[in-house]
């Protein structure tokens, strides 16, 4: 690994690890299947790339998988940093039952007040297919 390489790794820690393992292992998986051209052209984790090569539908697959991995640990990251605020404070994270109710306290509500406000509160479980299809129902 260049030095390059090792900035960046201190700079974005664990997630990096992560890529940098999810790269390892497709790269293992393509050298197995005699793939070692586009192997070999995995973004930042080869020094050997040629770099000046026609993008056939081989190199677009190989970019749309390293994408999707990226995806996932950035994913990953997200949730790993939100369980760890999640376990220093509650309050602390926005949008929890917690942070609501902290917050309330702040302006001088009430814990009674803040009882009667939730026997008010109307929750209905939306269950889609995908998230982007969720949407509130109009009353």
């Amino acid at each position: 690994m260049n030095d390059v390489f090792n900035a960046v790794r201190s700079k974005i820690g664990k997630p990096y690890d992560d890529l940098f393992f999810l790269l390892t292992a497709l790269r293992e998986v393509l050298e197995e299947n005699d793939a070692l051209d586009i192997a070999k052209e995995i973004p930042w984790i080869n020094t050997e790339s040629k770099g000046n090569h026609e993008f056939s539908s081989k190199y677009l697959q190989l970019y749309s998988l390293v994408f999707q991995l990226i995806n996932m640990v950035e994913i990953n990251g997200a949730v790993q940093n939100r369980r760890r605020q999640e376990s220093r404070d509650l309050s602390a994270v926005s949008g929890l039952w917690t942070s609501n109710i902290k917050e309330l306290h702040a302006h001088g509500i009430s814990n009674v007040e803040i009882i009667e406000g939730i026997k008010q509160v109307f929750v209905e479980p939306v269950l889609t297919a995908h998230p982007t299809e969720a949407s509130a129902r109009p009353y």
